[in-house]
């Protein structure tokens, strides 16, 4: 079920699963500077098969973001925020764009440096 998930304050931990939004972002930090997402687990081991978030404008919106695991699917904008942290040796790789009920999402994850 298409959902949006609004933060205010505190940690959310995204772990696995599929977050979908049809309307604008999947996941929006409300405070700016009060929460934190994140994204996987810090644990040296990239996988980007989950969890997967998908916005319709935007995936994720907001500051505080970690990102570890997973993929991240936006139509115009994938992330409107600065990544705060990532899993080491790793930068932020793009994908192919996807299409997903007649909408072209563009695609990010990470991958690992060498």
């Amino acid at each position: 079920m298409p959902m949006q998930y609004k933060i205010d304050l505190g940690t959310i931990y995204i772990k696995g699963g599929t977050i979908q939004s049809k309307k604008n972002e999947a996941i929006f930090n409300n405070k700016s500077n009060s929460a934190t997402i994140i994204i996987g687990t810090e644990d040296g081991i990239i996988n980007i098969s989950s969890p997967i978030i998908i916005g319709k404008k935007t995936a994720l919106s907001g500051k505080g973001i970690e990102f570890y695991d997973g993929t991240i699917k936006g139509v115009s904008e994938l992330i409107n925020s600065m990544i705060l942290k990532k899993e080491s040796n790793s930068e932020i790789s793009h994908g192919a764009d996807e299409t997903i009920d007649g909408a072209t999402y563009k695609t990010t994850f990470l991958s690992l440096t060498h």
